[in-house]
Formats: structure tokens, sequence, C-alpha cells
């Protein structure tokens, strides 16, 4: 394969079958033509094997979609829930092991939620179990509590969809409305409240001022991968049983991308085109994906280095404001509570040495500036006596992984691997 087109061969295994030959036809239309003789020339052929046959793949793809289901579902039907959990167990198994809880909804006094607090989420949609897997995370999704004039509101990074019809993009919605919307779309939530000296520290007018400046801007999908690859091998995925035969590899980015970017134009802008732009400094020449890869060959970066590059906090992108096209931040549901965090004076002295666009979901539940466990509200530990955080709803156990252990360091969460199942992550990557 190359990033223009692919073949697929099938391999015999017959002892007198020593070696496999096809035939390479070169594209008609002579620019791209020549675009794939500069890679061949640069990077050679790419092959890509299957584990499985054909139609075993195909078997494989198709389980993999029905998982995606409530994407388009205001809550999640009982059976693909527990299908979810048991990809979790499987392909994530990240602390206790999610048990059905019987508890339901858990009230809190909304006077003992204070501005910066943590709100993490899941949600059995296929979504937030692939972004899990990935992280490294038990939760998929990701919010911060902000007082204003009219009273409590919980603030997200949020897309428009069946489960959450309010708004799209940056967004505050009344805790109590938030809370009852959340319960509709079948969230686990829990809330981790900040220790009084980092609440304390948070400066709530300047937190309220940030949220104005970036709300309406939509979801971040332009930066949504590249916060999370830190490494060129460290971060891409594997699957059970071993995590090491079977892996995710960058010549499938590679390929993938730029096939992809043929068939829809638009997704290549969506996904990866202007962040690996911004790597390589030529954001305003818009190159497309084969460019970029010719850019890079050029200024002598090797490509599987470039989704690691930094993602720096001052790089704006094309994007939409309420809908209307405009120039912006990205800032998917975590990185926008650490922008939330960085712009109240949370990170204090390191406020300078953080770049929020790095942050994936445990980044920030694992940052050690949380409330003892001990301290939260007698409700919380009737309704999950084993859980170190509240949780306020949600049909499954959400525990949050090395909750609250990270101390505070220059640049970090910018060179972390996430390679399942243990997740180990060195401290002050």
């Amino acid at each position: 394969a190359t990033p223009l087109a692919l073949r697929v061969v099938t391999l015999g295994y017959l002892p007198w079958q020593r070696s496999h030959s096809f035939t390479w036809g070169f594209m008609q239309d002579e620019e791209l033509r020549e675009k794939e003789a500069w890679y061949l020339s640069a990077r050679g052929f790419q092959v890509l094997l299957f584990q499985d046959g054909l139609f075993e793949t195909l078997a494989q793809i198709l389980d993999t979609v029905l998982l995606f289901e409530p994407m388009f579902t205001r809550g999640v039907p009982g059976p693909i829930l527990e299908a979810e959990y048991k990809f979790m167990e499987s392909f994530a198994p990240l602390g206790p092991t999610p048990k059905r809880r019987a508890a339901g909804r858990v009230n809190v006094d909304e006077a003992d939620v204070h501005s910066g607090d943590f709100l993490g989420i899941f949600r059995g949609d296929g979504v937030d179990p692939m972004l899990a897997w990935g992280m490294g995370s038990t939760t998929g999704h990701t919010t911060i509590a902000l007082r204003t004039e009219e009273g409590l509101h919980v603030c997200e990074s949020q897309d428009q969809s069946a489960y959450w019809p309010r708004r799209n993009g940056i967004q505050c919605t009344p805790w109590a409305a938030w809370l009852d919307d959340a319960e509709k779309a079948g969230y686990s939530v829990v809330w981790a409240p900040l220790r009084p000296e980092y609440r304390a520290k948070f400066n709530e007018q300047a937190a309220q001022e940030f949220f104005k400046s970036v709300e309406g801007f939509d979801y971040g999908f332009r930066t949504l991968l590249w916060g999370w690859i830190d490494t060129i091998d460290g971060n891409f995925p594997c699957t059970p049983p071993d995590f090491s035969s079977r892996c995710l590899e960058w010549s499938t980015i590679e390929v993938g991308f730029g096939i992809l970017e043929r068939l829809v134009p638009s997704l290549s802008d969506l996904l990866w085109r202007q962040a690996w732009n911004h790597r390589l400094g030529t954001f305003d020449d818009n190159l497309d994906t084969m460019a970029i890869y010719r850019e890079a060959d050029r200024q002598g970066i090797d490509l599987p280095t470039l989704p690691t590059l930094v993602e720096q906090d001052g790089w704006i992108y094309n994007t939409t404001r309420d809908g209307q096209p405009t120039q912006g931040p990205q800032l998917v549901c975590c990185v926008f509570v650490c922008s939330m965090w960085k712009a109240a004076g949370i990170f204090g002295d390191l406020t300078d040495d953080i770049n929020c666009g790095e942050f994936v979901n445990e980044d920030l539940y694992q940052l050690d500036v949380f409330d003892d466990p001990a301290n939260r509200p007698e409700a919380c530990k009737q309704a999950d006596p084993e859980n170190e955080v509240c949780q306020l709803m949600g049909p499954y156990t959400l525990h949050l992984d090395s909750y609250s252990s990270r101390p505070m360091s220059p640049h970090m969460a910018e060179r972390c691997p996430s390679k399942p199942p243990d997740y180990v992550r060195p401290l002050g990557c």
C-alpha cells in the first residue's frame, strides 16, 4: 500500500510457495503519479498484514461498529452496555473491575461543590471505551464545575449529538439541569473536589473570563489525537491476550490517512492536517497529507515522530464558533478542563511550563490536587463505600485509577506512553 492506493493480496502457505509477486499500476493522473513516485522512492511500499482472513476481518469490523450504536440513541441499551464493559474488562483492565451498582443517583448539596471541582464521565457508547483504551483512562469525558452570578454550572467541551442535544462546542449548563441530562444519556459520573489549598488558588473570575473567551468554539476534533500520541510506538493500542503481537502501528496511519483524505477530504482537515501543518510551520500553506509527508522529509523529520511533537497551547485553528467559520483554539474535553485550571492559577509558578494541549483524561484526575477521599459526603460513602471518589450516578461503578497521585512538574504529560494492559507512565513524563 501507499497513501494513495492499496492492493489486497491473498498469500498462500503451501510448502512450495516461497515467494509472492504482484503488479502495481501507477496512477493515471499526472500529479498523483508524481506524488506516488516520490513516496515510493522515499518511503517504499508499506505492507499491512491482516491477522485473520477477509471474512473474519469483516465480521470483526461489524462487531466493532455495533458497539457505536448508542451514539445515535439518548440512552444506552442494556445488552450493548454489557458488551461495552466486557470490552473494557478485556482491552483496558484498569483499576477495580466495574460492577453493577444499585445506588442509582446520589444527590449532594450544591454548596459542597466548588468552582474548579472535577467531574469524570464514562458512557458505554463505543467512543468512550475506545478513548479509554487508547489513553489508559477509566473515563471518556471530563467536565469542570464553575460558579457564576447565575449559580453553579457544569462547563465542558462537548459535541452535540443524539444523547446530548443541548448545544455544540464549549458550554456551561446549570448544575441540576446537567445532572438530569447526564442521567438520561446513561452517564456514569464521579465528582472529585479540589483540596482546600487548590480551591483557594482557583481564581473564579479569571476562569469565568477564560470561559467567555472560548464559549461556543467547536469541540477540539482537530487536536483530539495529538495530545494522546506522545511517543513513537508507546501509545498505539494493542489487543489481548498478550498486548504485544497485535498493535496499531504508524505504517497503518501513514497509509490510511492518505487514502482517507482522497475519499473524504473534509475528514483530514478535521482530524490531522491542520495539526500536522502546525508542527511543520506550514499552517498558512495548508498542505495536504502527501505534501506534509514530503515537507517533513525535506525538513529531516522522520514521519513517525511528527505526531509526537508537542501541541502548543497558543496554536489557533480554522474552526467554527456558534456554527460560524472562524479561527480559534481547539479544546477537547480534558484540554478545556486543564485550560480552565491554568487560567484560574491552579498551576502556580508552573503555568508557563504546562501545555494543556498535551493532557488526556488521566492527566487530570491523577494530578495531586484533590481532597482526601475520607472527606467525601456521607451519602457518597453509603452509596459506594469502596470508591475513593463520589459517584453521582451510573449503572456500573466508576473508579479513577491512580487518583490524585502525580505531582505537578514542568512540561508534564508531553512524553507519556500509554500501553495496555498496565499503562505504566514514568513520573515526570
